[in-house]
């Protein structure tokens, strides 16, 4: 499913729980859920926007946040090191880099940014 399709789904629960019809407690708690479900995504979307805006204190603080909600997601990770690294801040990115791998043992373009970043300071 699309991210805007879940949010689709959690509002139609939503808006079916605080109706307060039979089951409004159950349709709140899988509202809940949908919208724990995509939280992650939505503030990984949030980081990449205010990336490319050129916010980049900002972005990082949202791919925190995205980190924070699942820490499981490899891309996160990547994006994260790829704005510290842009802000000069190189043994984080490389932290976050390692991460991604760790989590993507078989990601060619996480390991290829690293090695870019590696190659750069080494220069």
């Amino acid at each position: 499913m699309t991210l805007e399709w879940d949010i689709r789904i959690a509002s139609m629960y939503f808006n079916e729980g605080i109706e307060g019809s039979e089951g409004s407690e159950s349709s709140l708690q899988i509202a809940l859920s949908l919208y724990d479900k995509v939280l992650p995504e939505v503030y990984f979307k949030r980081g990449f926007v205010l990336e490319k805006l050129g916010k980049l204190e900002a972005a990082l603080t949202s791919y925190d946040k995205a980190i924070e909600l699942d820490s499981n997601d490899a891309e996160i990770h990547s994006n994260k090191g790829f704005v510290l690294g842009k802000l000069g801040r190189y043994d984080d990115a490389l932290t976050s880099y390692d991460k991604a791998i760790e989590l993507e043992p078989n990601n060619v373009e996480i390991k290829t940014v690293k090695e870019g970043l590696l190659a750069r300071l080494n220069a």
